[in-house]
């Protein structure tokens, strides 16, 4: 047989399988998992860090991408193909893919990594972000919400055994912009009254200057690392306008918002 049979031959018998190249290779792997073998040693000793009591792995399992936010720009059928992509099996392979490699946080939704650990037998901690209830951003800027709002978004992480919280940081920003601090002040006092280490999120650096400036006891800042040259847009969002920074597409060597602890 010669050579370029073979290669047909090879292309054939994939052919025959439903997906072709990449689904045969996760077919392999799971057979691999099914039969007991390991697919690759779990890493040890991966660097960690303490906020408060809780330690965290330094590389984090954010979850844009599990809700198809892929900050793709005008490159709209890209959310659309990641929500295609990840289904609740694929969100559970993935964090079990992170907890065999040392990653021992995810920050996202508390609720979701509950599963993880009730279907998966895992230990994967969460930090959630958060998006007060019955929040309401006014025309004029000011906004609108109350204690009991605040609370009960802290009480749902606290349901789902997360080990810490922080306000989404779009939200940080209008309360910031709308000069209401006392709604982050009393986030982060709630937050830990609850037993979990509690932050701010942010794409502006003025949130966490103006935080800081207020006395506000943070536990951490979540920030997107991104080039100085940004500009302010004017975006339609939950039916009304915001006004929010972010790294403009042109730049090339930005190809997304990186967060850190």
């Amino acid at each position: 047989m010669t050579e370029t049979q073979t290669t047909k031959s090879g292309l054939e018998n994939n052919a025959a399988q439903p997906g072709g190249f990449e689904e045969k290779a996760l077919r392999e792997r799971k057979q691999e998992s099914s039969n007991g073998s390991a697919t690759s040693d779990p890493v040890e000793g991966l660097p960690t860090g303490k906020i408060g009591n809780i330690e965290i792995s330094r590389v984090i399992c954010g979850s844009n991408l599990f809700w198809g936010a892929a900050h793709a720009g005008e490159l709209k059928y890209v959310s659309r193909l990641i929500r295609s992509y990840y289904s609740m099996d694929k969100i559970m392979d993935t964090l079990e893919i992170c907890e065999e490699n040392g990653i021992n946080t995810n920050i996202g939704d508390a609720k979701m990594i509950d599963t993880y650990r009730k279907e998966r037998g895992g230990k994967m901690q969460s930090i959630t972000q958060v998006d007060p209830d019955n929040m309401k951003f006014n025309p004029d800027g000011s906004v609108t919400t109350t204690i009991d709002d605040i609370r009960k978004t802290i009480d749902r992480s606290v349901e789902f055994g997360a080990v810490g919280t922080l306000i989404v940081g779009l939200r940080a920003e209008r309360y910031v912009k709308a000069n209401r601090l006392d709604v982050i002040d009393e986030f982060i006092r709630y937050g830990k009254a609850c037993g979990l280490i509690t932050g701010v999120g942010a794409h502006d650096k003025q949130v966490p200057i103006s935080c800081e400036e207020a006395g506000i006891d943070v536990d951490f800042y979540f920030k997107t690392i991104h080039h100085d040259k940004v500009c302010k847009r004017i975006t339609r969002f939950h039916s009304f306008c915001s006004e929010f920074f972010i790294p403009i597409a042109q730049f090339k060597h930005v190809t997304n918002n990186l967060c850190f602890l």
